[in-house]
């Protein structure tokens, strides 16, 4: 019958015709079978099920190396040993070093470190040497004591205890060295970290004539050393936290507990914590994570190498964040004021760093606007100049065959290539680059008749005045900023300009950093900010953190009035004797 694979003899209940060895057997026709397993699928299922034999025996070989939970160790320094031998003591660099704490007699142990990141010192002298002459008879204690009575007979100064052999290995890949017991419960990490690193000096940027010339080196703990010893505080807080999926890079959030806004600090740790990059070398990679607004050309973060400015910006409200392996430090929230501002400018009277900072903003002015106003007075509004200087140009442009905007693309591009090259190349040579660039090709281009020598002045200014700014970041910004205007001049003449202006003030007022406005203090508008803004009032006058941070504590030191004027007593008390 149809729907029937097959029959007994007697004509009985239907039953299931067993296939041949191999093969399924092939329905009656009009029937709908049970559909037969593919190859492909059957093949899955079977790896699927060998995975799965794997895992158990994995885990199984994984607890007998390291106890009853392979995640843990548990005091057997063999297991210990063979596990450690098994992964991380493959590599030399990686010394793995059994030894007898308490003498011939005493208790096995292995210690483990990588040669080149600890100092010998601590590990031969006070830790080998001292474990070695323990008295046998207080080692009887075991679990969590016997590890302390240890760790009590060493002569390292910062000790501190693990049991999860991801923490024990990611501590010996950091420096330092791991203590293993026989019969203790945990091990003993000890801070023996003594890294190859660069002398402390000045930074390559964001130099300083009056104020300090110490800047980081690539060591995380010489900077916190540097910053505490700048801020004697107890209030000073460094937090731990560790970057990279793989890399595990060691960083610190710095703060003044009790004056920064806990808003602020809870925003920071959590867009740290929301970092998921396998690995982060140097401090820059974390730029695009604190971000508020990934796309703008404006830097939302703030980078120095400057142990001054870091530690003032700390006192003033804001968090920094450090990393090992990278000399810079991050400061957030930051303004557009605040990368104009340097630490000099915080040094001596307020005369000179009011002017510094208006020429800085003057230069920026310049730099951007020069090409676009060239080419708009030039080629589009030459009735806005004056009649004498409109003749100049007319004369110095004669018999040229490319109108502005050419010119400006031209010799901005040389630019560019100039600049990159003189950053590639050797210091010795960026000299011999510069003279070639400024004399060599401009004094060519200009006789052989390709651009006028007035787009080589704008050049030149243009470019210098763009390094008037302190910080790398904004003339990065400044440098793609100068396009779009460049693009409005040619379109609309000044008219343009000034449109393209608009929209870019009106994108810099979207912008924030951490919820701070970029144009603070001036939108939204905070009046009492402002005499730490374009200029800088007295030092006795600035008496309160920047309103836009909402600190905790506004007020960095009480009002203070005006300098009464004492006389002289001694030189009066003379005057009266001498009458």
């Amino acid at each position: 019958m149809s729907g029937d694979w097959g029959r007994g003899a007697g004509g009985g209940a239907p039953m299931r015709a067993k296939p041949a060895a191999g093969r399924p057997v092939s329905p009656t026709p009009g029937t709908h079978p049970r559909p037969w397993p593919p190859p492909a699928a059957a093949a899955a299922r079977q790896i699927a099920r060998d995975g799965a034999r794997l895992r158990v025996r994995l885990a199984a070989l994984l607890a007998a190396l390291g106890g009853r939970r392979a995640g843990v160790y548990d005091g057997r320094v063999g297991a210990a040993q063979r596990r450690l031998k098994a992964g991380i003591g493959r590599s030399p660099d990686v010394c793995v070093r059994p030894f007898k704490v308490g003498g011939q007699e005493g208790l096995d142990a292995l210690l483990v470190f990588v040669s080149g990141l600890v100092d010998a010192r601590m590990v031969d002298q006070d830790t080998l040497t001292l474990a070695h002459l323990a008295p046998p008879d207080r080692l009887g204690a075991p679990g969590r004591e016997r590890a302390l009575v240890v760790a009590s007979h060493l002569g390292v100064g910062h000790v501190t205890y693990a049991r999860r052999w991801r923490t024990i290995l990611s501590k010996v890949l950091a420096g330092n060295a791991v203590l293993l017991v026989e019969g203790a419960d945990r091990a003993i990490v000890l801070d023996t970290t003594q890294y190859p690193a660069r002398s402390v000096g000045e930074p390559d940027v964001e130099h300083s004539v009056l104020g300090s010339h110490e800047g980081f080196n690539e060591v995380l703990l010489t900077h916190m050393n540097q910053i505490r010893r700048y801020v004697q505080s107890p209030r000073l807080v460094f937090e731990s936290v560790a970057f990279g999926t793989v890399s595990r890079t060691s960083g610190v959030i710095v703060y003044l507990d009790g004056v920064c806004n806990p808003a602020v600090l809870t925003a920071v740790r959590r867009r740290l914590a929301g970092l998921r990059d396998s690995g982060v070398i140097t401090v820059n990679r974390l730029v695009s994570t604190l971000k508020d607004h990934a796309w703008t050309p404006f830097p939302l973060v703030r980078t120095t190498p400057r142990v001054d400015f870091v530690a003032h910006e700390v006192m003033a409200g804001r968090v920094a964040i450090m990393l090992e392996n990278s000399p810079f430090a991050l400061l957030v929230p930051a303004t557009f004021l605040d990368f104009y501002r340097t630490s000099e400018d915080y040094e001596g009277q307020f005369w000179g760093p009011t002017l510094d900072r208006l020429v800085r903003l003057v230069g920026l002015v310049f730099a951007v606007y020069s090409p676009a106003l060239y080419i708009a007075l030039v080629d589009v509004n030459p009735d806005f100049l004056p009649t004498r200087l409109l003749w100049t140009v007319a004369g110095s442009r004669e018999n040229l065959p490319f109108p502005p905007q050419v010119e400006v693309l031209l010799m901005f591009g040389v630019l560019e290539i100039l600049r990159e090259a003189s950053l590639r190349m050797p210091p010795s040579m960026t000299t011999a680059l510069g003279t070639a660039g400024a004399v060599i090709i401009g004094t060519a281009v200009v006789k052989a008749g390709v651009v006028s020598s007035l787009i080589i002045v704008v050049v030149s200014l243009g470019a210098l005045a763009l390094f008037t700014s302190p910080t790398w970041e904004v003339t990065i910004a400044m440098r793609w900023l100068l396009w779009p205007l460049v693009l409005g001049a040619y379109a609309f003449g000044v008219i343009g300009v000034l449109l393209v202006t608009v929209i870019i003030l009106q994108h810099m007022a979207s912008l924030s950093s951490l919820g701070v406005p970029y144009l603070a203090p001036f939108g939204p508008f905070r009046p009492r900010d402002w005499k730490d803004s374009v200029v800088r009032l007295p030092l006795r006058d600035l008496t309160t953190r920047p309103s836009s941070l909402f600190t905790l504590r506004p007020r960095t030191q009480p009002p203070i009035g005006r300098p009464v004027t004492e006389p002289d007593v001694p030189l009066a008390a003379a005057r009266r004797r001498r009458t």
